[in-house]
């Protein structure tokens, strides 16, 4: 494992719903949360903190994620300067996806690695966003 190395998850404003499976960028970000290797440290990151983030997305040796590529990146990419294909990013979904043939869900990796199952759902982080919840939803993004 790379000791420069961070595990991200994203939070977003609107859903699906709102804005259409083919239009990802115009979710919104509400946070993102990183898991930093290199400090033992959990960070939240509101909206308006995208710029600190995006130092640290920079200077990472990996940004290991499941689904990242094609979700938490695409999210990402209009706050941000730098390509998100130029960052080093680990997605787990598509290591899987190499070995098994298909994709996988988050829900059935956590089963049968850990024998436990995710605690909330996105609808929950986009919920508590719009009510102002965001020591809770904070809190919420690594529950999950």
């Amino acid at each position: 494992m790379a000791e420069n190395a961070l595990v991200l998850d994203l939070e977003t404003q609107k859903t699906f719903n709102e804005v259409g499976r083919e239009n990802l960028h115009k979710l919104k970000i509400s946070v993102v949360g990183v898991y930093d290797y290199q400090d033992d440290n959990y960070r939240t990151y509101e909206e308006n903190e995208i710029m600190e983030l995006e130092q640290r997305l920079t200077a990472a040796d990996l940004i290991i994620g499941f689904n990242i590529r094609r979700f938490e990146m695409a999210v990402l990419q209009p706050y941000l300067f730098t390509s998100v294909e130029a960052l080093p990013v680990l997605d787990l979904m598509e290591e899987i996806e190499k070995v098994r043939g298909h994709r996988v869900s988050l829900q059935s990796v956590a089963q049968a690695t850990l024998g436990t199952a995710k605690s909330g759902q996105g609808l929950d982080a986009v919920t508590l966003f719009h009510e102002g919840k965001m020591e809770e939803l904070k809190r919420l993004t690594w529950k999950r």
